[in-house]
């Protein structure tokens, strides 16, 4: 597992367990606790917001992640839930639920992502795969969810919210 550390050689360190941001730079961000949680969402909404047949992102608690440059823009993709991303260059750096404890860090934008493989134990899997495009076959020995049931794990982690109405 990947780790660094920031700060002066006798000044508060602390552990940076994840980084990234998006294409051209402007944003940045860092997390000070791994994952707790990982996904292939194919939901009809994570496939236009990255272009793909499915997103792949990784759970963070609100408490362990930080914009270390720039401040995203939001789209409201439901009554609920939006995407941040970046308004130069339009990658997208998240989704979240307002008030949820966690965000949904997408795994394409982190710096490393090989730190965290998607065939190891604990992860959640496929979930909503009763949305995905129907000629793509799942064979990767992963969970399946047919939904949002088991979307995440919240025993996994120690929760903290924040209210994304901005």
């Amino acid at each position: 597992m990947f780790c660094f550390q920031t700060g002066g050689a006798l000044m508060n360190k602390e552990k940076i367990y994840a980084s990234g941001g998006c294409f051209c730079g402007e944003l940045r961000y860092e997390t000070t606790a791994a994952p707790f949680d990982g996904t292939y969402c194919h939901c009809s909404m994570c496939r236009r917001s990255t272009g793909g047949l499915f997103s792949i992102g990784v759970f963070f608690n609100w408490s362990d992640f930080r914009m270390v440059k720039g401040e995203p823009d939001y789209y409201r993709a439901t009554e609920l839930g939006r995407y941040a991303f970046c308004r130069n260059c339009g990658s997208t750096i998240y989704g979240a639920y307002d008030g949820s404890p966690s965000l949904y860090v997408y795994l394409g934008g982190l710096d490393n992502p090989d730190d965290w493989p998607f065939d190891a134990e604990g992860w959640s899997g496929h979930v909503f795969v009763d949305d995905k495009v129907s000629w793509y076959e799942i064979n990767d020995g992963l969970p399946q969810h047919a939904a949002s049931a088991g979307y995440y794990d919240a025993s996994k982690a120690d929760h903290e919210s924040k209210d994304l109405n901005q």
